[in-house]
């Protein structure tokens, strides 16, 4: 039996990695607009960029639930946890 949810949640979840990785390689292409950086293929330079990497992806996934929340496509609840949570799963 297939449970009813609003079409706001697709929409909400699905964008959450579109713009998180738009936000990582807009950031990337900035910093290499702006420095002449040399990138190097050592152990401690990939796990750095590894890790950042995936701080930057949280950090605009989180910004973007966020901008939801202030554009009131979700409420404050219903964003608690976002973009991991699952309010439609709440409307029992």
């Amino acid at each position: 039996m297939k449970r009813p949810f609003h079409k706001k949640y697709l929409f909400t979840q699905l964008s959450a990695p579109v713009v998180g990785f738009a936000g990582v390689f807009l950031l990337i292409h900035f910093i290499l607009l702006v420095s002449d950086f040399n990138f190097t293929r050592t152990l401690s330079h990939v796990i750095f960029f590894g890790i950042g990497f995936i701080i930057v992806l949280m950090f605009f996934m989180i910004l973007w639930g966020r901008i939801l929340v202030w554009l009131g496509i979700l409420t404050r609840e219903e964003a608690k946890g976002y973009p991991f949570s699952r309010p439609w799963e709440k409307l029992k």
